[in-house]
This record gives C-alpha cells, sequence and structure tokens, in this order.
C-alpha cells in the first residue's frame, strides 16, 4: 500500500492531479472516494426486453454529491465509475458496440456522462464505443450492442432508446448504468406499464429526412404530444421542459414535429420569434407549405403559427389577432416546447390559493417551474393532498427548500411524517426522542400544531377540506397551489365577474339604439374594468365575456363588431374584442373587425357628458362589407352611449342592421 501511494505521488509530479473528493495527489479518483459517491449498491433488473445493471442507487445524497463536482471532476468520476462497472460485471459476449443514449443536456464544457462511462467500459473491455446521436440508418444495422447512460429513473429514455435501434436492425443486448431507482422487477414492470398508458413515455421515435435526402436520425429527444388552447387558438407542441430542447437541431426538431403530428390544416407558415425560424423550415420541408410573413398579403389564408418556445400564449395571441386583422385565417399554432401556463390566485372561502394550470405532467420538473414562477411562500413546510404528487413536491422544494410532508387526513391528535400521518400519544413522542431503532422519517416527525403549511393538491374540494383540518389541528395554512386542468382559471374568472352583474341586465334607449348592460359600473366592476384597460391584464377580457354571454339573452345576429381601438392608445389589445371573444366562444357567432376611427379621439376618461357626446358617425370608417348582416355592437361600459350610437349610424350608412348593443357595465 505504502508503495502504490508512493507511485500515486510520484506521478502526481509528472502529471499533477488531485482526487476531486480528498484531494490525494497523484490519482485521478481514490478507490475509497468513488466508493464513497456510489453505494456499491450492485443490481440488476429486467426492463421489456433486455437487462439493465447498475452500481448503485440513485438518490438525493448521490444527487447532491455529484452536483457539488465540476465538469473536470465530473468527467473523472463517470470514466472511474465506467471502470468499476467493467471490474463488477463481466464482459458480454458477441458484443460488437457500445453505444451512448444520446443527451441535449451538457455541462457548461461540454461534458456527456453517458460518454465517459463508456469510455471507462471500452478500455476496459476492448470494444469500440458509438455516439448514439450519429446514429444513421445503417451504421448499427445487423450489430449486436450495449447501451450505456449515467442514471435510470424511469427507464422510458432507455426504452425508447432500444426502440430506436431495433428499427435500424441493432439487437440490444443489455445496458448499464452507474446509478438506478431501485426497484424490483415486477414493480418497474408495473410502473413502466402505468407511463405507457399515461402517455408519459414519449412515443416511437421515428426516422425522418434530410434537405439533402439521406434519411438520418435526429439527435434523440422526448415528444410528448401536447395541446393547449388559449383564447380560442389551438397551440400544438411535443415536449415541455425547456431545458431539455437545449442543443437540439432546430430543423431536424421541425421536420419531426411535422411528421409526429401528421398534415396541418393550414396552407402556409407564419413564424412567431427569430428562434423559431429552423424549426418552421424543418416543418415546411416536410409538409411542402410556404413560409409568410405579415409584410406579405395574407388576406384569406389559412396559416399556422409557429414558435419556439409558448409560456402562456400571449404572443402567439397576439401574432394571432395581427393576422385576423390583416384577413388571414388562423388556424392553429405549434411550438416545440408549450408549458401551456397560466396563473392565478383567488380567494376562496378565506384561502388564497394560488392556481398554476397547463402542466401536462405533474412532475419534478414541473415542479420547480410552478416554484419559479411563484414566489416563495411564507411557510415551514409543503403538505400534499395525496402521495402522487411527492414528484411535483419535489421539484418545488428544490427550488424553495421546504419540507413536504404527505396527508390523506389531519387531526390534532396525529403527527405529519414523510410517510404521512400517524397517531400521536405522550408516550410515542417520548419514544421517538430516544428510540434509534426508529426510521428516520419517524424520527423527523413534525406536530402539527403551530406549523405554517402551504398545501399542494389538484383537487380544490381537497384542499379546501385538507386546509380546514390542518387548521383545526392548530396549524397555520399560508396558502394554496393548486395544480388544475386547463380552464378552471378561466372557470373562476367567469364565477367572480359573474358576482359583479346585476340582479338583471340594465337596459337603456340611447336615440333608438337598444343598448343591454351586465351591472353597474361601481367600485367592484370599475377595478375589473381598469385591470384588463389599464393594467394589462388581458387575461380577464376573455372570461368576461363568457360570463356576459351567459347572463345576456344570445340576439339573432349575424355578426358580433366590437367598438374599435383608439387610433392614439398605448395599449397592444383591443380589450372590447378580447370580450367579444368570450361571447363570440359561448353563441358561436362570428366577431368582425369591420370599424376603425377615422380620426384620432382624445381619451373619453375625465371629460364630461357634452364632450363625450361630440363623437360623430364620420369618426368611423367601415372596413369591410357588412350590408345585409345583422349586428350586434359590443363595448365594455355605456357611459353617455354617444360612441356606441355613433358607430351604430356608420354601420347602418353601410348597409347593416344593428339590433342592439351589449357592454359590460353601464354609467346608469
Amino acid at each position: 500500500m505504502k508503495i502504490k501511494r508512493l507511485c500515486e505521488y510520484f506521478l502526481h509530479l509528472l502529471w499533477p492531479v488531485n482526487c476531486p473528493v480528498c484531494g490525494r495527489p497523484g490519482v485521478k479518483i481514490c478507490d475509497e472516494c468513488l466508493n464513497s459517491i456510489f453505494s456499491e449498491d450492485v443490481f440488476t433488473f429486467k426492463l421489456h426486453d433486455f437487462t439493465i445493471k447498475s452500481i448503485s442507487i440513485y438518490n438525493d445524497e448521490l444527487h447532491e454529491a455529484l452536483s457539488a463536482l465540476n465538469d473536470e471532476e465530473l468527467q473523472r468520476v463517470y470514466r472511474a465509475s465506467g471502470f468499476k462497472l467493467a471490474e463488477i460485471f463481466s464482459r458480454p459476449d458477441d458484443i460488437d458496440l457500445i453505444i451512448t443514449v444520446p443527451s441535449n443536456f451538457k455541462g457548461s464544457r461540454g461534458l456527456n456522462a453517458a460518454h465517459e462511462i463508456a469510455v471507462g467500459l471500452g478500455q476496459s473491455w476492448g470494444i469500440k464505443i458509438f455516439d448514439g446521436a450519429k446514429l444513421t440508418e445503417t451504421n448499427c444495422k445487423g450489430l449486436r450492442v450495449l447501451i450505456v447512460n449515467d442514471v435510470c429513473i424511469t427507464g422510458s429514455r432507455l426504452v425508447k432508446f432500444a426502440d430506436t435501434l431495433e428499427i435500424v436492425g441493432a439487437e440490444v443486448v443489455s445496458a448499464y448504468v452507474c446509478a438506478s431507482v431501485r426497484v424490483s422487477e415486477e414493480n418497474y414492470a408495473f410502473t413502466s406499464d402505468k407511463l405507457v398508458e399515461e402517455k408519459y413515455v414519449p412515443p416511437e421515435i421515428k426516422l425522418v429526412k434530410k434537405v439533402h435526402g439521406q434519411v438520418l436520425l435526429p439527435p434523440y429527444f422526448e415528444l410528448v404530444p401536447i395541446i393547449n388552447t388559449f383564447g380560442s387558438l389551438e397551440v400544438r407542441s411535443a415536449m415541455i421542459d425547456p431545458d431539455e430542447a437545449e442543443g437540439i437541431n432546430k430543423f431536424e426538431a421541425g421536420l419531426q414535429m411535422a411528421e409526429f403530428f401528421e398534415e396541418t390544416e393550414a396552407d402556409y407558415l407564419i413564424v412567431a420569434s427569430p428562434q423559431a425560424q429552423e424549426l418552421a423550415q424543418g416543418m415546411s420541408e416536410h409538409w411542402q407549405k410556404r413560409i409568410v410573413d405579415l409584410t406579405q398579403k395574407i388576406s384569406g389564408l389559412k396559416v399556422a403559427l409557429v414558435d419556439y418556445v409558448c409560456f402562456d400564449g400571449d404572443k402567439l395571441l397576439e401574432l394571432a389577432s395581427e393576422c385576423e386583422r390583416s384577413g388571414a385565417i388562423v388556424v392553429c399554432a405549434y411550438a416545440l416546447v408549450c408549458l401551456g401556463l397560466k396563473l392565478g390566485t383567488h380567494k376562496i372561502g378565506s384561502l388564497s390559493v394560488n392556481i398554476l394550470e397547463g402542466l401536462s405532467v405533474l412532475n419534478f420538473d414541473a415542479g420547480k417551474i410552478a416554484a419559479e414562477k411563484f414566489g416563495e411562500p411564507e411557510a415551514d413546510g409543503l403538505i400534499l393532498i395525496n402521495s402522487k404528487l411527492h414528484e411535483l413536491a419535489e421539484g418545488m422544494r428544490e427550488i424553495w427548500g421546504l419540507e413536504i410532508f404527505t396527508s390523506d387526513k389531519v387531526s390534532s391528535s396525529k403527527m405529519l411524517t414523510s410517510k404521512g400521518i400517524e397517531t400521536v400519544t405522550d408516550d410515542k413522542i417520548s419514544r421517538l426522542e430516544t428510540d434509534k431503532n426508529l426510521e428516520p422519517e419517524t424520527l423527523t416527525s413534525k406536530k402539527i400544531s403551530g406549523l405554517r403549511i402551504a398545501i399542494v393538491g389538484d383537487d380544490v374540494s381537497k384542499i379546501l377540506e385538507l386546509a380546514s383540518e390542518c387548521e383545526s389541528a392548530g396549524a397555520f395554512v399560508t396558502c394554496a397551489y393548486l395544480f388544475a386542468e386547463t380552464g378552471t382559471i378561466k372557470e373562476l374568472d367567469e364565477q367572480e365577474t359573474a358576482k359583479l352583474f346585476s340582479s338583471e341586465p340594465i337596459r337603456r334607449n340611447i336615440g333608438g339604439l337598444e343598448v343591454y348592460s351586465a351591472g353597474l359600473y361601481g367600485e367592484e366592476m370599475r377595478a375589473l374594468v381598469w385591470d384588463f384597460k389599464f393594467y394589462g391584464k388581458r387575461e380577464l377580457c376573455e372570461p368576461t365575456g363568457r360570463a356576459m354571454a351567459k347572463f345576456l339573452v344570445k340576439p339573432e345576429v349575424d355578426v358580433i363588431i366590437p367598438v374599435p381601438l383608439h387610433i392614439n392608445s398605448e395599449r397592444n389589445y383591443n380589450q372590447t374584442y378580447e370580450i367579444s371573444r368570450g361571447m363570440s366562444d359561448i353563441w358561436g357567432v362570428k366577431i368582425i373587425e369591420a370599424a376603425e376611427w377615422s380620426r384620432e379621439i382624445p381619451k373619453q376618461v375625465g371629460l364630461t357628458a357634452q364632450e363625450r357626446r361630440k363623437i360623430n358617425p364620420d369618426d368611423f370608417k367601415i372596413t369591410q362589407d357588412i350590408s345585409g348582416l345583422r349586428v350586434i355592437l359590443i363595448d365594455d361600459i355605456c357611459t353617455t352611449g354617444s360612441t356606441l350610437r355613433a358607430l351604430a349610424s356608420a354601420c347602418e350608412l353601410a348597409g347593416a342592421k344593428i339590433i342592439c348593443a351589449y357592454t359590460l357595465a353601464s354609467a346608469s
């Protein structure tokens, strides 16, 4: 042993290197430290048609140990783990190639963990290694291959890459990883079946065609079919994590997305951002659809919008509005990554509930995204309505650092543990402090009384029930986080708006024009109008329109014409048009923006009734043929009614029949 240490020291003098863990000179990583990082809990399990072999359990301790190392240190650790795998497991017979699972994640210096592990295995066994990202239809055909990756969590990446290899004619013998979640063969089969059943495992990777005609597999990435709806715009996407999209060839991703979603109903594509240009080119190549932009004449064209990342749909909705104002028909939108996120906060009872909707998968990454979107709560820990949300909560803890508790029921005579709730007595509390044979989860148990708790759930009724039980037990529930289905926030906004309405519609006759309003322009109604009119809360407009459409009787009309946005408005959207969207959605009546202001009009806020009445029909110009159409006009507020009366006269001069006008609020 002394001679070995002396050799290590002299090697260090010639080629200076230290063990990244303990700092011992002359060795890339010493055996003791490698063993301390990896648990040496060697196990194998069957996954579909091949065996996975691992030298360690993947857990929080291992994750933290690896996260503390820089890329250079990680390179040595991963390569050493490859040598360790080769030492523990015997060389498989008749293996032609070691192939690494392609990864989109790379460290700051371009580290590929699977490659470093494969190098250790390949050097030990004398087997050639191959980068899976360079896989083509022919270069692995007929070969017996061994797959290498760094970790195995759900196994979906290994399974889908194995499927890809089989598509190109290779035979997968087994897979090697340095760490894996510890599961039995039966449990793993069950987990895998559930993943397929719930569509968390991406669909089969397909071969795609590049411009030069060579058939290639794109760099491996997971596609998940996701369809979100923002307003009336459907957004089709394939990924939910922007980090996973890093390093992907955007052109090839566009090709694969186009094949994935099959033929689009649109005739042309419009690019929403510079980052989406290559993505759109790939889609254009596969579908043979031309890319156009707003500088060209697009009136009457069916178009699909293409973006790289869609967070909450606002940018795509704005572009869709511009296209529609230019006369185009927006069929749908595509984005490589779509979080589909909508955030809102509602007071439900006495509890402040933060709502996040649109997450397709409630996993670790989803939890991180949620925690970054919402600020850290004033709480000592998170309590979950059920254990299914644990992975999601782990992602939230990664950002916030709060403890996690799971509970199905709470009472003052019970105690929270990380496994659930168990009955507590004074004797039990005493034994908790002295019995060293109890599990760690029990030793770290806490009484509920006095804790500040934030509740996490996917069911509002269960959240409210748990909040009541926690408060009865002496806890203080500061807030809740609801991970809801798409449409929940819109539905709650509708309900909140409907509370502001009068018991029946307010009817006024202004110069022969029948005007019906949902409610009076009081303090609470003013707050709502100012939110979407002056504070940019565009997302409130459509639910407001939906609530109005359900409250007011649907008239016998052909089209809705909203009052146009003022020429000198600083707002980048027309709140009246957005309200009309909601009404159109409920009634099924088409909206046309057929009117424009012909001159700049002073802001109406603060003007007297006499000054407001100076608006006349000549102040509007009708830009579309509305002759013979039955029309309803929509505005947000009716004060004197002069704007609506002038617009009605302009429409009548253009040959339309004005049935009536609807507004959210009336000043009298």
